[in-house]
């Protein structure tokens, strides 16, 4: 989305403002117009493939393998809601989510970088999301 770029691109000019070769871009995850293999060191999946059928992401997961260079990283950004939210539900689309990337991961031979479960001091948000899980996997080859 477009507040998901301008958060990247603040969060960039905050931690890494030395860095000028970085460029941000929005996509579905599926129809991207990216046609070289090989060729981002890093790629982002922010709040967004828990939103995915699992054939669709699957099918991102593999087009992401495609155009990370080697060793490059896809990085992981799920939402956790409050067990008593009225979209409970998305928490089970999230656990199954992170068990198709475990297999994807396994299967493709990327390295698993560390969990990180942050909490926030209260629920923010409209669905009252009470923190999010990230993580990486990492190309080996």
């Amino acid at each position: 989305s477009d507040s998901m770029l301008k958060d990247a691109r603040n969060n960039k000019k905050i931690f890494i403002p030395k860095i000028n070769n970085i460029k941000f871009f929005k996509g579905n995850g599926i129809n991207l117009h990216f046609k070289n293999e090989n060729q981002f060191d890093v790629i982002l999946y922010m709040k967004s493939l828990h939103n995915m059928n699992k054939q669709d992401a699957t099918e991102s997961l593999n087009l992401s393998k495609n155009l990370l260079k080697k060793k490059g990283i896809i990085l992981f950004r799920f939402p956790i809601w409050d067990k008593d939210s009225k979209i409970k539900i998305q928490n089970d689309f999230i656990r199954d989510r992170i068990k198709l990337i475990e297999e994807f991961a396994s299967v493709n031979k990327f390295k698993f970088l560390k969990y990180k479960t942050i909490y926030y001091n209260k629920p923010i948000g409209e669905n009252k999301a009470i923190g999010f899980l990230q993580f990486g996997i990492k190309k080996t080859n």
